[in-house]
């Protein structure tokens, strides 16, 4: 799955993902930002697929990516372990990986799990953008 710079969708029966480049978008760094919209279920048969994306736009360059969970109703260990690789993936670029607008739901699975701190976590994809930007 090659990703080039333009908007993108992805979907099976359990997971459909969609991303978008921010226009306009200005960091201190000069780096790109993008909104991964991630809806359904992230479980052991989608979550290599979502891994392969965000890996595909993280290798783009110095890219900030902001996921959105509004949409997303179900979260195995596999999605949290996407998470946490994509997250640790990007912070050696220097890049960022920040979550928003999560169900309460999911934001339970964060809080129980512990991840909540090692995340960036914000109310909505304005504030996520303005967080990428620095």
């Amino acid at each position: 799955m090659a990703f080039e710079n333009s908007d993108l969708e992805y979907s099976t029966s359990e997971m459909k993902v969609s991303v978008e480049e921010v226009a306009g978008f200005k960091s201190k760094t000069n780096a790109k930002c993008f909104v991964i919209k991630v809806s359904g279920e992230v479980n052991i048969f989608s979550a290599k697929n979502l891994k392969a994306l965000i890996d595909d736009v993280a290798n783009e360059g110095n890219n900030k990516i902001c996921l959105n969970l509004s949409d997303l109703r179900y979260l195995d260990s596999s999605g949290i372990a996407v998470f946490i690789g994509s997250y640790a993936a990007l912070k050696k670029k220097n890049s960022d990986l920040i979550l928003f607008s999560l169900s309460p739901q999911i934001d339970k699975i964060f809080e129980m799990t512990r991840l909540k701190s090692l995340f960036k976590i914000v109310e909505n994809q304005e504030a996520a953008i303005q967080k990428a930007a620095g």
